[in-house]
């Protein structure tokens, strides 16, 4: 029994006769890979790592302020419409706070990210050459 499996167009193809196996060229010519090399874009902006991390914490600071804005407004609401009914007064205050509790890390959002930063540096878990500024 002869089984054939192409591999792929171009090459060889493998033949099995069950006691011994071989190669059979095929006689498609094989295609080889351009002489020039490729080299890949960088897409964005930044030169290092710390300013990918500036431009996310500052995408996600800008997406997050009008979140909050939309919160409080929404919590406003939810104060107003609560007409004095002690369980929905107690609601609106408890997303009040956390919405206090979110503005409050969004905001400290920059200064996160340089703690975090310094603490693996100085703990030797990331090289510090890979923050600098080209």
């Amino acid at each position: 029994m002869i089984v054939l499996w192409p591999l792929h167009r171009g090459s060889a193809d493998t033949v099995n006769t069950g006691n011994n196996s071989g190669t059979v060229n095929t006689g498609e010519s094989v295609s080889t890979p351009p002489q020039s090399a490729s080299f890949l874009q960088n897409p964005l902006k930044a030169k290092s790592v710390e300013q990918v991390l500036t431009t996310v914490v500052d995408l996600a600071i800008f997406i997050g302020v009008i979140f909050a804005v939309l919160m409080f407004i929404w919590i406003g609401f939810k104060f107003i419409l609560a007409r004095g009914n002690q369980t929905a007064l107690k609601e609106a205050r408890e997303w009040f706070l956390w919405a206090v509790i979110g503005t409050a890390v969004l905001i400290s959002a920059k200064v996160i990210v340089e703690v975090v930063k310094n603490t693996f540096i100085s703990a030797g878990v990331v090289n510090q050459d890979l923050f600098k500024k080209p």
